[in-house]
């Protein structure tokens, strides 16, 4: 097994995490390392994001899972927050949450739960992917998706289809993914090249 962990393994995960038109889309373009679980996986990619651009925040949900402020922190990358659940609903509150990226600097990262959020298991439906997506193509924003327990919420073929689909379809036109996903207890740290969109960004 090399550095990067099973390579049979990192591509089926591949094929999940992505689908298979996108995988074979982005043959190349692909970059995955197997990890001890989604955690794991987080840590490395805020390792990546602070040694690539050591002023980067991370911008993490309210709330968020809360063993997401050590990993993340514990790398030397700064966090932040943007308000994402609202209690009286048990929704989301997108419009403030749409509101908060907004005035975010370019490059800035962002933490997506792709889906059943921890804690709070509100989720965004298909339109407000959308919504994101043109917001992270304009703001030229950075997304680090923390995709969980896959089939689990809407099941895999909607997850395939909805907000996390609109997302990572947007990985090939300007919109820079590093996806952590966790199965069972290993995970990967998967990285998605912007497309030809996004050259010389």
């Amino acid at each position: 097994m090399g550095s990067a962990g099973n390579a049979d393994f990192n591509q089926a995960l591949e094929r999940l995490v992505l689908g298979e038109d996108i995988q074979r889309s982005r043959r190349g373009g692909v970059r995955t390392i197997q990890a001890p679980g989604g955690c794991g996986a987080l840590r490395l990619g805020a390792e990546l994001i602070r040694t690539a651009s050591p002023e980067s925040v991370v911008h993490v949900s309210t709330p968020t899972w809360v063993n997401h402020v050590p990993l993340l922190s514990g790398s030397g990358v700064q966090l932040e927050r943007y308000p994402y659940f609202d209690p009286t609903t048990g929704g989301v509150k997108f419009d403030a949450m749409l509101a908060a990226l907004e005035k975010l600097s370019a490059r800035a990262v962002v933490l997506l739960h792709a889906s059943c959020h921890n804690p709070t298991g509100a989720d965004l439906t298909e339109g407000r992917g959308g919504e994101l997506l043109t917001l992270f193509k304009q703001r030229q924003l950075a997304a680090v998706h923390r995709y969980r327990v896959p089939g689990l919420g809407s099941g895999v073929a909607q997850q395939h289809h909805g907000p996390r689909r609109q997302l990572l379809e947007g990985g090939q036109h300007g919109v820079e993914l590093h996806p952590a996903r966790s199965w069972i207890e290993v995970g990967i740290a998967l990285e998605l090249d912007p497309g030809p969109e996004s050259s010389g960004t």
